[in-house]
């Protein structure tokens, strides 16, 4: 659900991997740049970011403002998504969109009723992870991605409530109760 030539800002250990993986050995979706999220405020990885991304603007800052820098340099330039809300610029906002959220200024977000439309195409598009291997056993690894499906329901589902949209959050609730 990234959008093309976006910034994909990835953490955790599974969905991390896995990105990884599938762009650097597998070559899916090269357009995007992959960015371990964690690992943006030390001291070394700005620069191997600017060596890999040449394209993307480093802040100067270091420390914990280093990250809401880095979007707001850089998201006049490339859409951002990221597997988790971080702090965001001034102005803007983390918007579900599938397993991930857009990083949106306040000026373009969508309605309620459009955040609706857009996550339920996304979401008919993804494979069902209780399918295959999950449906039959519980392995440690594959069930840590049931809990990225369920996270993002749950805050599609947040969002939803805050928007007034009970019944369709209550649905987005329950999705996430299946997949866990």
């Amino acid at each position: 659900s990234v959008p093309e030539g976006a910034i994909l800002l990835m953490q955790r250990d599974t969905p991390l991997f896995v990105a990884q993986y599938a762009r650097y050995v597998l070559g899916v979706r090269p357009d995007t740049k992959l960015i371990h999220t964690s690992r943006l405020p030390s001291s070394d990885y700005p620069g191997v970011v600017s060596t890999v991304f040449p394209e993307l603007s480093i802040p100067g800052v270091r420390g914990e403002m280093f990250v809401t820098e880095f979007l707001k340099e850089n998201s006049e330039k490339f859409a951002i998504a990221s597997i988790t809300r971080l702090p965001a610029p001034q102005g803007w906002l983390w918007v579900p969109h599938g397993l991930v959220f857009l990083l949106t200024q306040e000026r373009d977000l969508p309605s309620a009723r459009e955040l609706v439309m857009t996550n339920d195409d996304l979401w008919a598009q993804f494979h069902d992870p209780g399918s295959g291997l999950l449906s039959r056993y519980s392995h440690l690894m594959l069930a840590d991605i049931r809990d990225v499906y369920a996270t993002a329901r749950i805050e599609l589902g947040k969002t939803l409530v805050k928007a007034g949209m009970l019944v369709e959050a209550k649905r987005q609730f329950e999705s996430a109760i299946a997949l866990e």
